[in-house]
């Protein structure tokens, strides 16, 4: 399966994939180099999310449904297409998959939820926000 970070990683160094592969297949080990500055982005990265779904559901007032991450990937992907059709407005960690391809969404907007008969006042926050590149 391919993420877009996949995607990415060959864009910036194609012999990147042939490591990626490599260590996939259980040929190599990837090298460790601890780096505080990545596990300070991991937990600002953290904090931001946090807040920002606590932002959705208390201040918006909106659903927050949370995919584990730790669900086998055909299974988280199967209950973000059930969270979807129920109509929860967000979905956090929605889980995809087309093929080879495959990826996680931190926040994904339901945008399709009006159809069940809810205001539509998410969807017009989602555009607004996105004009303003939020």
């Amino acid at each position: 399966m391919f993420s877009a970070s996949d995607v990415a990683n060959f864009l910036a160094c194609h012999h990147l994939l042939t490591l990626d592969l490599a260590q996939a297949a259980g040929q190599i080990e990837k090298p460790f180099f601890h780096d505080p500055g990545i596990e300070l982005l991991r937990e600002l990265g953290g904090r931001h999310e946090r807040s920002y779904l606590g932002h959705l559901a208390e201040a918006q007032g909106l659903e927050i449904v949370k995919i584990p991450t730790s669900m086998p990937w055909a299974e988280a992907t199967a209950h973000t297409v059930n969270v979807l059709r129920r109509g929860a407005s967000v979905i956090y960690q929605a889980t995809f998959q087309n093929g080879p391809w495959h990826g996680r969404s931190d926040e994904f907007p339901n945008l399709a939820y009006s159809a069940h008969g809810r205001t539509n006042r998410w969807k017009r926050n989602w555009h607004d926000q996105q004009r303003r590149g939020h």
